[in-house]
């Protein structure tokens, strides 16, 4: 079993690092884009989950893979 990053994040990875644990990074290519009807508190859990859709293509069963996404928003938008 091993722990996969799938983020492209070097602040996620540093914490990772910093908390002890070994894990291996992969960036999965997905698109970013949203709806704009989404709502703004739903657009990071559903870019995170494309990300582990993807990433669960290039892990084996066993892996734990952490997937992530943030978004800043200001008024209700979310800025690019």
């Amino acid at each position: 079993m091993s722990i996969v990053l799938a983020s492209g994040s070097p602040r996620r990875s540093q914490l990772l690092a910093d908390a002890g644990f070994t894990f291996t990074v992969i960036k999965p290519e997905v698109d970013e884009s949203f709806d704009a009807a989404i709502p703004v508190m739903d657009v990071p859990l559903i870019i995170a989950n494309n990300k582990m859709a993807v990433a669960k293509t290039m892990c084996t069963a066993t892996d734990i893979i952490i997937t992530a996404d943030t978004v800043v928003v200001l008024e209700d938008t979310i800025i690019d």
